[in-house]
């Protein structure tokens, strides 16, 4: 049988010399099997790597010559097969664990001498093809339309693919499908959205800069996705907001959002714990939320936005009983209720519009809003900005006492001026 995976290999004798091993990991096929013509009194089973640059593979004999098989990690796709003679190490990675769990199957049955091919699957051993080697390809760039592989399509082993300046309106159905696809850079093109099959990659990097996306896509939000993704680059597009469920994200490290027509923030953007870079610049921002400066950035950039000069001052104070309409929006989006957007108007406008305090309660009609001038100096290592030093943020507050402990935490004096 044919397995495709990640292999290395790694000389044990190496060491005792004073010489590191330089075996370098590759994608590949490995077979087991015997030779062409092989009758059944030559029964010598070989394991048989294959790459682009040895196409004709090299053979390790296996009986007797197998010293240990190590299988901790199989249900990950990987394992690691000793030789005696030569003395290397085998490691296998990146590959399908229900068909490494096969190989291994065949594998323990020649070490036992059980070598009829009824028995044991063992194919015929020969090189691979070119049609092949196109398929084990792990990166792929195109930037001509006329390069798309439209009636071939791509590789299925593909880690990272680039399709740059190809004008493409729709994502490729097929895209989807590339269960081993972790960086995607769609840049210069012109979509407008994804579908939802999208979710299903298991992405880490996503670059979508200079597309034509007016609204944020909301399958980056959803699993599992979401739980992977730690770069996303959604610069020059046409985006006017930011999903208030951003947060969701939880692993995204650098987000780029620069060159749109973004004109505020989601108020829970500080919940991104693991972000490090952050480019907002060349926006319409007036105001940043107050939870804002919970982030620890490494870099963080907000030149050329609209920036309020506009002095501390308490915008509205509203701290009367709540109504009815606000208890039952509190309760609906604290224990994460589903709603439908036909319901009742109000409620809906309500629960589209809530806000949150800066200790984590919901704020609905009960709260003092407030613009304070802070610097922010103490979150990020490295900002790029114009020369201003502090920034206008924007705060609510559900109680004057939450109010009042924010004050006398975050400043010596009070606020409002």
């Amino acid at each position: 049988m044919r397995l495709q995976c990640d292999m290395e290999i790694s000389n044990r004798a190496l060491p005792s010399h004073n010489l590191k091993s330089s075996g370098r990991c590759s994608r590949g096929y490995l077979s087991i099997g015997q030779n062409p013509g092989s009758t059944n009194k030559q029964r010598t089973v070989y394991i048989m790597l294959c790459t682009a640059k040895d196409k004709t593979g090299t053979k390790y004999v296996v009986k007797d010559n197998v010293e240990k098989v190590f299988c901790n990690f199989i249900s990950e796709g990987k394992t690691t097969i000793r030789f005696k003679e030569p003395q290397v190490d085998l490691h296998i990675s990146k590959a399908d664990s229900i068909q490494l769990k096969s190989f291994l199957t065949v594998l323990k049955a020649s070490l036992k001498g059980e070598c009829p091919q009824q028995k044991s699957n063992l194919s015929t051993l020969s090189a691979i093809t070119p049609k092949q080697i196109e398929n084990s390809k792990k990166k792929l760039t195109i930037l001509k339309r006329q390069d798309y592989p439209i009636l071939k399509g791509f590789p299925f082993s593909l880690v990272s693919l680039k399709i740059i300046g190809c004008h493409i309106k729709k994502l490729d159905s097929r895209i989807p499908s590339l269960k081993y696809l972790q960086h995607l850079d769609l840049a210069d093109n012109v979509l407008q959205e994804l579908p939802e099959a999208f979710s299903r990659i298991l992405l880490t990097d996503l670059i979508l800069k200079g597309n034509q996306f007016s609204n944020f896509p909301q399958i980056l939000l959803e699993p599992p996705l979401c739980d992977n993704l730690t770069v996303l680059d959604l610069s020059s597009n046409q985006l006017q907001r930011l999903p208030s469920h951003i947060d969701n994200l939880r692993k995204l490290q650098i987000l780029k959002v620069s060159r749109n027509q973004l004109k505020q923030l989601p108020i829970n953007i500080g919940n991104l714990s693991s972000l490090k870079n952050l480019d907002i610049s060349n926006n319409q921002l007036p105001l940043l939320p107050a939870n804002f400066i919970k982030l620890c950035l490494h870099e963080l950039d907000l030149s050329h936005n609209s920036f309020s000069t506009t002095p501390h001052r308490i915008l509205r104070q509203c701290l009367e009983l709540p109504s009815l309409q606000s208890i039952c929006v509190k309760f609906i989006i604290n224990n994460k209720i589903p709603y439908c957007e036909t319901m009742y108007r109000d409620l809906h406008e309500l629960i589209r519009s809530h806000k949150r305090c800066w200790c984590g309660k919901v704020v609905v009609a009960k709260f003092i809003h407030c613009i304070y001038h802070a610097s922010i100096s103490f979150m990020v290592a490295s900002l790029l900005s114009t020369s201003e030093k502090t920034f206008p943020l924007e705060a609510y507050f559900c109680s004057q006492k939450c109010f009042d402990r924010f004050t006398q935490k975050q400043f010596q004096s009070p606020l409002v001026t």
